[in-house]
C-alpha cells in the first residue's frame, strides 16, 4: 500500500502540537478511529505483507493489521488498531474479515480455544476459531471481535473460562467516528464498551508475505473497555490481535497478527491447525499496568523544572533547585517505573544544578519513542516530570 495518506500524517502532527501547548498527559483518547498522540509509541508493529490482500478503498477485498496502540486511563482500556477491513457487500461477493482481540488478564484461560465457546452467530464468530493454539505463555480469558459491514461494524465481547460455561455477547453496531456508542436490536453490553471504526487508510502494509511496515498507520479501529470487564488486572497483561475470514466453508487465519508473525509466512489456515508456539517470537504484546505513580512533587524539598523540548526528537534538559545541600538520585524512567537511565546519583550543594538527558538508554542505544518520566528522589521522597519522546 505504500505510505498512509497524506492528511492522516497531518492529523497526527496537529495532535503532537496539541500535546505540546497543553503538556495534558492524562486525557483519555477520544474513541473515533484516529490515533491520538497520548496513545505514545506503538506496544507492537506489522512488521509483514497482508495474506489477505490489498487494501485501495471500499471496493477492494483487503484487510491488515499496521500497529497496536495502548492507554490505561480512568479505569479503562484504550486500545487502538492501525487496521484496514474489507467492507462486506453480499455473500456472492468477497466474505468479511474479522478482526479478532484476545486479552490475557489473569491465570486460567483458553491456551487452546475451546469449541463451545459463546458468541452470538453473525458475521464474526468466535467458534470459528475453535482449537487454535496461542503461544505457550497466552491463555486470553476474553475476546473482543469486530466484522465490517456495508455502513456500520458489529462488535462482540465473551469470556474464555478454561473449564466453565462461558458468556458472550453481541455488543452492538458501531459507526464511524465518536463516541464510539454501540447499540441495534439484540444488543447487550453490561460494561459499556466503546468501539469506533475509521476506514480512510489507505496506507500501511502490501499484499504478500515479505517484509513490510505498518508503522505509519494512523487510522482504524479503537476500543474504550473498563477493566472491570476484563477481570480488573492488577498487573501487567498481554493482548494478541489476529485477522481471519471465511474461504468456502472453512475459516481462515491470516497471517497479520500483533505481534506479529515473521516475514515469509503467509497464511496459517485452519485455525485447528494453528500453533502460534511453533512460530518464532510471541504473538502478543505486553501491556505494563498499573503505570508508575509518584508522589507529590512539593514533597522532595527541591524544585525538579519541567524538561524541555517536550516533545523531543533529541536530548532533554531540565534544572534540580537544591535549597539546601542533601543527596539526591535523578534518573529517567518509563511509564512501567523501569529506569532507562541514571543521571545522578550523589550529594547536590544548595542552589540551581542544570541536567541533561541525552536519549541513551544505560546499554548506550536509542530510547524509543514513548512517554518518560525523569525523577528525582532522596529516601521516600520523590517528584517527577513527564516528557515525550519522538521518533
Amino acid at each position: 500500500m505504500g505510505t498512509a495518506s497524506g492528511h492522516r500524517f497531518h492529523v497526527l502532527l496537529c495532535g503532537v502540537a496539541l500535546l505540546t501547548a497543553a503538556a495534558d498527559l492524562h486525557a483519555a483518547p477520544v474513541v473515533d478511529g484516529i490515533l491520538d498522540a497520548i496513545y505514545g509509541a506503538p506496544l507492537s508493529v506489522q512488521t509483514t505483507q497482508t495474506s489477505f490482500g490489498d487494501y485501495a478503498g471500499e471496493a477492494s477485498p483487503g484487510s491488515e493489521l499496521d500497529a497496536a496502540y495502548v492507554r490505561v486511563e480512568d479505569g479503562k482500556l484504550f486500545l487502538f488498531i492501525a487496521c484496514s477491513l474489507n467492507r462486506f457487500y453480499s455473500e456472492f461477493l468477497y466474505p468479511v474479515a474479522q478482526l479478532h482481540v484476545f486479552v490475557d488478564t489473569r491465570s486460567g484461560g483458553q491456551n487452546i480455544l475451546r469449541q463451545d465457546n459463546s458468541s452470538p452467530q453473525d458475521f464474526v464468530t468466535l467458534q470459528s476459531l475453535a482449537g487454535l493454539t496461542f503461544d505457550s505463555e497466552f491463555a486470553p480469558d476474553y475476546w473482543l471481535g469486530v466484522g465490517r459491514g456495508s455502513s456500520a461494524f458489529p462488535a462482540y465481547f465473551a469470556e474464555l473460562p478454561s473449564a466453565s460455561d462461558a458468556t458472550g455477547y453481541f455488543l452492538g453496531q458501531g459507526v464511524l467516528g465518536p463516541p464510539g456508542t454501540l447499540s441495534g436490536a439484540g444488543a447487550v453490553n453490561p460494561f459499556g464498551i466503546l468501539a469506533s471504526f475509521d476506514r480512510s487508510n489507505l496506507g500501511g502494509v502490501d499484499a504478500g508475505c515479505n517484509a513490510s511496515s505498518g508503522s505509519e498507520v494512523t487510522s482504524g479501529l479503537e476500543w474504550s473497555v473498563p477493566l472491570a470487564a476484563i477481570g480488573d488486572p492488577t498487573g501487567p497483561f498481554r493482548i494478541c490481535v489476529l485477522l481471519a475470514r471465511p474461504s468456502g466453508l472453512a475459516i481462515q487465519v491470516s497471517n497479520q497478527c500483533l505481534g506479529p508473525i515473521p516475514p515469509g509466512t503467509c497464511s496459517l489456515g485452519l485455525p485447528s491447525a494453528v500453533d502460534l508456539s511453533s512460530v518464532p517470537g510471541p504473538q502478543y504484546f505486553n501491556v505494563q499496568y498499573p503505570v508508575a505513580v509518584f508522589p507529590d512533587p512539593q514533597r522532595l524539598g527541591a524544585r525538579l523544572s519541567e524538561p524541555t523540548p517536550n516533545p523531543t526528537r533529541g536530548s532533554v534538559q531540565f534544572r534540580l533547585d537544591v535549597p539546601e545541600s542533601r543527596h539526591v538520585r535523578v534518573e529517567v524512567v518509563d511509564l512501567g517505573g523501569r529506569r532507562v537511565r541514571l543521571i545522578a546519583d550523589g550529594v547536590f550543594a544548595s542552589g540551581p544544578h542544570e541536567l541533561r538527558w541525552d536519549g541513551l538508554d544505560s546499554s548506550g542505544r536509542l530510547a524509543p519513542a514513548g512517554l518518560y518520566l525523569i525523577v528525582a528522589g532522596s529516601g521516600a521522597e520523590r517528584q517527577s516530570r513527564r516528557f515525550v519522546r519522538l521518533r
